[in-house]
This record gives structure tokens, C-alpha cells and sequence, in this order.
């Protein structure tokens, strides 16, 4: 049986399911909202035996993670208790995810914790170290260390260092907006000290690509996100009044080895990747998203990956 632990309104997950009930595959979906019971045995040779909704030949995690806790499902306890026994359920869920990887192997497609885990800066190192051109990077705390940069490089952009911010506040929130340019103004404004900050150079572009990575297949699309000013210093500054025109894109077979070689280095076997088309024709790499939304690169592309991903899940 296959199993698939997601989101409640993951659209590609309903997509996949579908197309599993087309193929006579037996699958079961866990619902990162709902509780798991859980046993789990370590003998004393390491042998793990475990309970849980580890019962199937074949695993993808598409989004979230096992619900082991039904404390942490709504009932009102002290901030600090909750933090805590969120962080020791934590612990089990990554044995859990480890010991499944090894039994299952190539069954075994996703991770919560690659995602969790990510690391930008990481990234951006292993792409360039397999040969893949990447944006120059300042991540500093220093104002006078930002305030070279940009005069030395002129056109810099920031951006979050791991993930958006959405912080709810006594009188309001505080969420993050996107990618951005920074001027030498703006960092006059600033503290001599801050928290760390990330700054690239900025990269020209002809177009940006969005590549899904599933196990070792590449499915890429070209984002014509520079005709747009809103868009134009990243894509995801989304235009939803008038969105990118989005084609397939085939990268060449050199370009996408490296990016199979970036993943193997990443311990990744599925994400979406952000490239830079720049004018001279070369690729820079940007980042990955070990679970990014995939569905808007199917539908524009015409790739039906839900077909694709069920028929794969399904050779399990």
C-alpha cells in the first residue's frame, strides 16, 4: 500500500489520488491535522520496529508531517509547554522519517525535515561547488560591511534568509514583502548593527524557470517575469491582476545533470528549483523548495504530473 501524508486542500495530492484510483493502486492519505497512534521499538541492535502509518511498500511526503501529538491539536496550554512538546514530538517524527528512508529507499520520495531544514546559504554552495553559477551573497549584521557591498555592486536585492515572515502582534502582524531592491539610502537608515541580512547582486535576466525535480525527472517552465515591474526583480512579487506568461521550457541535458548532481549533494529526490535565464544565455540558481507548489507548473505546461507522479508511486 501506498502511503501519502499531505495537506487538507493540497490540490496535487487530490490530483494523484485520482489518478491512483485510475491505476488500481491502494493508497492511504494522512492528513497532517489528524492524529496518528504510534509505536515504536528499538531492539538492541538497532532493529526498529514502528507503528504508525508506516504500513505500506512505498511512501511520498508531500506536505507536512505525522500528527503525533493530540495535545498539540487545539486544547489551550501554556505557550511554553506547547513549544516544548511540539519540539520533543519533533524528535520522533525525524527517527521515524530516517528509519522509513532506509527501509524503503527509492519508495521513499519527500521529506518534511528537507524542508524544514532547508538552507538557502547551504544551497546556493552546493549548487556552485557542481558547477552552477549562483548570485553573489552578502549575509552580514554589519552596516558598513552592507554599505560596501552595495556600492560596490550597485543593483543588490534582499530577501528573507529562510522563509517569509508572518508574525502576528498584539496590535497587528508583520509579514515579509518579497524580494526587494536595496539602495545605499536605505542603508543609511539603518543601525550600525542588525540581524543577520542577506543581499545579492543582482542578476539580469532574459526570463526566470521553475524546474519540478521528482525522483530523476525535470520538468521545467519559463517564467517571462521582466516584463512586468512588479515582477521584474522576482516573480514571486506575484501580479495576480496580470499574471507571467508561463511556456515549457526544455533546460539542456548539461544543465539539468547538475542540477540532479545539486540534489544528490542537497539529499534531496523531489523540490522546485528557481533559475535566472540571464542575457548571455547562462543559468543562475537560486533556490530550491523541497515541497513547493507544483500544480500551476502542470496546468501551464500541459505536463499532467499528477499522472506522471501516481504512475511512478504506482511501480512501487
Amino acid at each position: 500500500m501506498l502511503t501519502i501524508i499531505s495537506e487538507d486542500r493540497d490540490i496535487m495530492t487530490d490530483l494523484v489520488l485520482e489518478w491512483l484510483c485510475h491505476l488500481d493502486c491502494l493508497g492511504k492519505r494522512v492528513q497532517d491535522t489528524k492524529f496518528t497512534s504510534l509505536n515504536l521499538l528499538i531492539e538492541e541492535y538497532g532493529n526498529v520496529r514502528s507503528e504508525s502509518s508506516d504500513t505500506g511498500k512505498s511512501y511520498w511526503i508531500r506536505r507536512g508531517r505525522e500528527q503525533l501529538s493530540p495535545i498539540l491539536l487545539g486544547e489551550k496550554n501554556d505557550h511554553d509547554m506547547r513549544r516544548y512538546l511540539f519540539h520533543d514530538t519533533l524528535t520522533v517524527s525525524r527517527a521515524l522519517e530516517h528509519n522509513r528512508k532506509n527501509r524503503l529507499g527509492k519508495n521513499h520520495t519527500g521529506s518534511f525535515f528537507a524542508e524544514k531544514e532547508t538552507n538557502k546559504l547551504i544551497n546556493i554552495t552546493l549548487a556552485g561547488r557542481v558547477g552552477i553559477r549562483v548570485p553573489i551573497t552578502c549575509v552580514t549584521n554589519n552596516k558598513k560591511t552592507l554599505e560596501a557591498f552595495v556600492e560596490t555592486y550597485g543593483k543588490v536585492i534582499t530577501k528573507d534568509l529562510r522563509a517569509p515572515a508572518n508574525i502576528y502582534l498584539n496590535n497587528g502582524s508583520l509579514s515579509s514583502t518579497g524580494v526587494f531592491a536595496i539602495t545605499i539610502e536605505d542603508v543609511a537608515t539603518m543601525a550600525d548593527y542588525f540581524a543577520p541580512t542577506l543581499a545579492q547582486a543582482y542578476t539580469p535576466k532574459q526570463f526566470e524557470i521553475r524546474t519540478f525535480i521528482f525522483q530523476e525527472s525535470l520538468f521545467s517552465m519559463a517564467i517571462f517575469s521582466q516584463n512586468d515591474e512588479q515582477t521584474r526583480l522576482d516573480f514571486r512579487n506575484y501580479n495576480v491582476q496580470r499574471p507571467n506568461r508561463c511556456v515549457p521550457f526544455q533546460l539542456p541535458e548539461t544543465m539539468e545533470e547538475k542540477l540532479l548532481k545539486f540534489m544528490a549533494a542537497a539529499g534531496l529526490d523531489t523540490g522546485s528549483v528557481d533559475l535566472i535565464y540571464t542575457p548571455e544565455g547562462e543559468y543562475v540558481f537560486l533556490e530550491v523548495n523541497p515541497m513547493g507548489q507544483f500544480h500551476w507548473l502542470s496546468e501551464n505546461c500541459n505536463y499532467y504530473l499528477e499522472e506522471f507522479i501516481a504512475t511512478q508511486l504506482a511501480r512501487a
